[in-house]
């Protein structure tokens, strides 16, 4: 304890990112990965797909597959909400236009 008091009330504990060997990333053994290249490649939603896996206190695999599931995810719900929006949209102009809309539903 410094001064009697405690540093932090909260404290998050993190693991290591693991390269696909299991071994842990370091540039001293030159198996560290940049994210500047995955978030070129899968957009930065797909990086925080993956970041949202890790479990606070345990090591993190890197494993690219990941990466496209995250990016597949994304694209999913995009067009999704997308598809959505066009079907609230055209309600909306129906409605405007004093068309029956209760069949739509």
């Amino acid at each position: 304890m410094h001064d009697g008091r405690l540093p932090w009330k909260q404290v998050t504990i993190s693991g290591w990112v693991l390269d696909p060997q299991k071994d842990k990333m370091s540039k001293s053994k030159g198996n560290v990965i940049t994210p500047a290249p995955l978030l070129a490649l899968y957009g930065a939603d797909a990086v925080r797909y993956w970041a949202s896996n890790a479990n606070l206190g345990s090591d993190t695999a890197f494993e690219e597959k990941i990466f496209s599931v995250g990016k597949r995810l994304v694209t999913k719900i995009y067009n999704a909400g997308k598809k959505r929006y066009k079907y609230a949209s055209s309600l909306f102009f129906l409605k405007q236009q004093n068309f029956d809309t209760d069949c739509f539903h």
